[in-house]
């Protein structure tokens, strides 16, 4: 490592010498610091595992009504035959609205949701190619 160090520095000054027509002793003697890297250094990150505290899930009554991408999730009940799309919002609803703020502010701003409501079938396709259903 210092010898890699020490030839870009020389490198550098002799570029320097040519250019402005310095001597290159002169800048040697000067600006070639003496270096010297006795130690490794290690990259150390904190690993304290320090205990998290438990999610709390709220009943589905108290939670946003607006459905999650959930990377894709769908399954199909076979008591009720239905499929579920996603996942429903984990965030308390807002004051007396149905959604959390942050679905509030996606409605404000797009007049929609990207997914919909949990309650209701998606507005789009997207989930169509997760569909495997268990009684096939």
């Amino acid at each position: 490592m210092n010898n890699i160090i020490h030839h870009d520095i020389s490198l550098f000054l002799y570029s320097i010498s040519i250019q402005y027509q310095i001597d290159l002793e002169l800048l040697r003697k000067r600006y070639l610091p003496t270096i010297n890297i006795e130690k490794k250094f290690k990259i150390k990150r904190n690993t304290s595992k320090k205990p998290r505290k438990p999610h709390t899930v709220f009943p589905s009554q108290h939670r946003c009504l607006a459905r999650t991408w959930a990377n894709g999730s769908v399954s199909f009940d076979t008591n009720t035959h239905t499929w579920t799309y996603g996942a429903q919002c984990s965030h308390l609803k807002h004051g007396p609205s149905h959604y959390c703020r942050i679905h509030l502010s996606t409605i404000e701003r797009h007049s929609s949701l990207p997914h919909g409501d949990f309650d209701k079938p998606p507005p789009h396709p997207h989930y169509d190619k997760y569909k495997k259903k268990d009684d096939e």
